[in-house]
């Protein structure tokens, strides 16, 4: 989900059996907040995407179907330094859940971030998506996971 969700459809998600990704909604350049250096980015549990985070945790960590928390979807530019100073803000928040964003470029283990990467350290597991023809979404998908083949790859 790319905001919070109504409590209703959690109780649902959790009544039946389903399991999701909390996240907030934050999308590609993160407001354009300055984030480009980790010193910049780790202000940002003290700005809007820290108290969206805190909210929607505090509000929703009762739920079993919620697998893992996101402090974005599809972040780039300064997405690296923003998902690596966000992770000990959210696993302070709540520990026992995974913790992952949404890219839809690529995931390595060295990358410094930008449009065309996000480094894979920072991560309990990828999240991808990708806007393309089935063929090229499994040929992305079978790349990612020989890049980083460490962590499981959810699409």
């Amino acid at each position: 989900m790319h905001a919070p969700c109504a409590p209703e459809l959690l109780d649902y998600c959790d009544e039946v059996g389903y399991l999701i990704w909390a996240e907030i909604p934050i999308w590609q350049s993160v407001y354009r907040a300055p984030m480009n250096t980790l010193e910049e980015a780790s202000r940002a549990s003290a700005n809007l995407p820290g108290r969206q985070l805190r909210e929607v945790i505090g509000r929703d960590d009762n739920h079993h179907c919620i697998i893992g928390w996101s402090p974005g979807n599809e972040l780039r530019h300064e997405a690296c330094a923003y998902v690596e100073a966000m992770r000990p803000f959210v696993k302070t928040q709540d520990s026992t859940r995974l913790y992952a964003a949404v890219h839809d470029q690529n995931f390595d283990m060295k990358s410094d971030g930008g449009f065309r990467g996000m480094n894979a350290a920072h991560v309990d597991l990828l999240l991808m998506d990708k806007y393309a023809d089935t063929k090229t979404k499994i040929q992305t998908v079978l790349k990612q996971h020989k890049a980083v083949s460490h962590l499981s790859v959810f699409y």
